[in-house]
């Protein structure tokens, strides 16, 4: 019987793994590895990810992926209001110099929509794992080309790293005290 230790280079936080060595110095030693990732079903709405997505690409996102809204009267009440959005926009600026180099540059611009401005999804964050409830934010912004959505949650930036701690700590206890055949 040979006990399997596993030491702190063996798991590595950022990167999302773990590995277990049956015989570290045997180059031909069997080698598990473990890795932390995220859910497909997150991906999808790329939250904190900074991708912008059209009227046209959210109201698509919003419409198919209803399973993970917590109240479905929420995700019908959020698409009905995308599909029918209204928006007015005021701008208002000025630019000061002079022949010395002084120069004073502002624009203020405020938007009034209709728009509801976040919802709470219930998904798992990482693959095989729970769901977890959480509260997202939906962010625009009107330029003269039109609109531009994307998605902020800073429940959800917290709960990656909890999440993680948590499933680390479990991970490693299973793997304490292993015992190997040979």
């Amino acid at each position: 019987f040979r006990r399997l230790v596993l030491e702190p280079h063996f798991f590595d936080k950022d990167a999302g793994t773990i590995k277990l060595e049956t015989d570290p110095n045997d180059q031909f030693g069997t080698v598990i590895k473990g890795t932390l990732q995220m859910s497909d079903e997150l991906k999808i709405f790329s939250i904190n990810e900074n991708k912008m997505f059209s009227q046209k690409d959210l109201i698509k996102l919003l419409k198919f992926n209803r399973i993970h809204f917590v109240d479905p009267l929420v995700q019908q009440n959020l698409l009905n209001a995308y599909k029918s959005f209204v928006f007015k926009t005021q701008s208002e600026g000025h630019a000061k110099g002079d022949d010395r180099g002084n120069k004073s540059v502002a624009l203020d611009k405020v938007v009034d929509t209709n728009l509801p401005t976040d919802f709470s999804l219930k998904i798992p964050i990482y693959k095989g794992e729970r769901s977890i409830t959480f509260r997202v934010e939906l962010c625009l912004d009107v330029t003269d080309g039109g609109a531009k959505f994307w998605m902020e949650s800073v429940e959800l930036h917290e709960l990656l790293q909890t999440e993680k701690d948590i499933i680390f700590d479990r991970e490693i206890k299973r793997c304490e005290g292993l015992v190997v055949i040979y």
